[in-house]
């Protein structure tokens, strides 16, 4: 029988877990020498030329830098500094050279999406009991909240929650929030109400348009970090088109959730710049890596892809308790994104 591929390989090639080879490098990794490198390189190139003003020698600096900002960069899966840089300021938005939003797909390929199926069935209850005067805390009504728990909650602790409020329910609590931030319903004097989007939503149910809507809320301004218990982390959720892109390259197949996590922090070293260790202990980067890689796989793959359609995921039983989260791209994942590149 051939032996079992070791999962969290490092992306140097090496064969070794990422945690015993390159962690520390990048751990360490400051994007600024790389920088100081091209600035070197340049003056070595401006000193072999002649320029016949100052703004020819800017013309030339400025062409230069450009050049360099466009080159592929391993570090980035053969993308280059450009272009990541438009994946975390302007996603979606000024990165149509690297992905297109399939925006055609018909109405039913987004009914089975946990986040559309939750979102419709939120909608209709809400459609027949509102307007719902909201708690003193700007919450939900606690039996609507109730009912709403009991129907949608699906997670694997919820038989172990006391419910009280729509707070004790995180997905409950996260859903209103997210079709509020998205314009499904509005509060007004005391009260939630559907707007003119959410009574069309009700009627007509969530096609294309919603779907990417959700996304575009979900992934730009509601907080990923909000009641994970992990440190802030910002650059996962910024990072999202550069993960999606990851996923791409690297999970077709069946893949464990550890062995992506060492090709985001290659990316985005400073993820460790945050909170983590100053000095060369090896035991607490290693931890600290461990708490960037478990944060990624809660925050990006379990509840922003699995919640959106974007993956097959699976739990890997060893022993009698779920270990490591085993993904690949969903069939709508490949459907809905049109790479580029």
């Amino acid at each position: 029988m051939a032996k079992r591929k070791k999962e969290g390989l490092c992306p140097c090639g090496s064969g070794k877990k990422y945690e015993d080879c390159c962690l520390e490098k990048h751990y360490f990794t400051d994007r600024r020498q790389e920088l100081r490198a091209a600035h070197e390189e340049l003056k070595k190139e401006i000193n072999k030329r002649s320029f016949h003003s100052k703004e020819a020698l800017q013309a030339f600096t400025d062409d230069f830098m450009q050049r360099k900002n466009r080159e592929p960069n391993p570090d980035f899966l053969g993308l280059s500094a450009d272009q990541v840089h438009r994946m975390l300021y302007f996603p979606l938005a000024l990165t149509s050279d690297i992905v297109q939003i399939n925006e055609d797909l018909p109405l039913e390929t987004f009914q089975s999406i946990p986040v559309v199926r939750k979102s419709v069935r939120f909608l209709k209850a809400f459609s027949q009991e509102e307007p719902l005067r909201m708690t003193a805390k700007g919450n939900l009504p606690r039996e609507f909240a109730r009912k709403l728990f009991e129907e949608l909650d699906d997670s694997e602790w919820k038989k172990f929650i006391r419910f009280r409020s729509e707070e004790d329910s995180l997905q409950v609590h996260s859903l209103r929030h997210l079709l509020k931030m998205g314009g499904w319903i509005k509060k007004e004097k005391r009260y939630f109400k559907l707007t003119a989007r959410g009574k069309k939503a009700v009627k007509n149910g969530l096609s294309s348009e919603h779907y990417i809507r959700l996304l575009r809320t979900f992934a730009l301004k509601f907080n990923w970090a909000f009641q994970d218990g992990y440190l802030y982390f910002w650059i996962i959720q910024q990072g999202f088109l550069f993960s999606l892109f990851l996923l791409h390259k690297k999970a077709r197949n069946f893949i464990e959730d550890i062995s992506l996590s060492p090709y985001f922090v290659r990316a985005f070293p400073g993820i460790f710049k945050e909170f983590g260790p100053k000095k060369r202990e090896v035991e607490a980067i290693k931890e600290y890596y461990r708490q960037v890689s478990r944060c990624f796989s809660v925050r990006f793959l379990e509840r922003f892809c699995a919640y959106f359609g974007l993956i097959d995921a699976r739990k890997k039983e060893i022993g009698p308790l779920p270990s490591n989260l085993i993904v690949k791209t969903s069939d709508f994942f490949d459907n809905f994104f049109l790479w580029k590149v």
